[in-house]
């Protein structure tokens, strides 16, 4: 999509939303109303008060702040607030660098790219809401009971080994992870998620892959009894991986 608020952004309508409940939400054409052809994209342009991603920019630069500020996505806050959800930190040469409090390089702007800065917390703002429903989804008293594990599917010869009664805990290696201990899943590459219950109570499992762009999708779901394991397929099919 093109920066909002650009001679490029040209939506065939917008609407505002009306109604919200957990799973969906209604809404109302502001202005005329119009139809939505086959295949149609919407894109969120203007975040409720409190739901704009919040933002620290260090060194705190007044122009620079004032332009990013004008999203209507972004909340700028002042250099050393600490409730920021992403950072911008102006690195030796000029160039920006954003990042969380996970990983922070996740994206570098070029020196005096600033529309391009905007539009990367834009994009930012889109996937922190698949963060934020991680973090609201803790419950304390399950803290640590369910574990996730990334095991590696690119070995034909050993999925093909694998029995029935392996199904819920194959003997695979698991992925890599990094420097960080991230998981480093090259493009390509063949996977399934074991998921471990460590807890006193059955639990009842959705897998989500909240995606950089924003996108949700449902990869699978299982009920698992306390101390049990089970592994989550592509399409719900034994030894095919995601």
């Amino acid at each position: 999509f093109p920066l909002l608020g650009s001679p490029e952004d040209q939506p065939l309508g917008r609407l505002r939303v009306v109604a919200a409940e957990r799973s969906r939400a209604t809404a109302a054409p502001v202005g005329l109303p119009f139809q939505v052809p086959p295949g149609a994209r919407g894109r969120l342009v203007r975040a409720g008060e409190g739901e704009r991603l919040k933002v620290r920019l260090v060194p705190q630069e007044n122009d620079l702040a004032r332009f990013l500020s004008e999203s209507p996505l972004l909340e700028m806050l002042a250099e050393n607030a600490p409730d920021a959800e992403v950072e911008v930190v102006m690195e030796a040469g000029g160039a920006w660098r954003i990042g969380n409090d996970v990983r922070s390089r996740l994206a570098v702007v070029p020196v005096g790219e600033v529309a391009a800065l905007r539009g990367g917390l834009e994009a930012y703002y889109r996937y922190n809401a698949a963060l934020r429903l991680a973090r609201t989804s803790n419950d304390p008293q399950l803290a640590g009971a369910l574990s996730l594990r990334l095991l590696d599917c690119n070995d034909a010869e050993a999925l093909a080994a694998l029995t029935d009664a392996q199904l819920a805990d194959p003997p695979l290696a698991e992925v890599q992870r990094d420097t960080d201990a991230v998981y480093a899943v090259p493009s390509g590459a063949r996977f399934c998620l074991r998921v471990a219950n460590a807890s006193t109570a059955t639990l009842h499992v959705t897998v989500l892959n909240c995606s950089v762009g924003g996108l949700v999708e449902m990869l699978g779901t299982t009920s698992l009894r306390p101390g049990v394991s089970d592994v989550v397929w592509q399409a719900g099919q034994f030894r095919r991986g995601f």
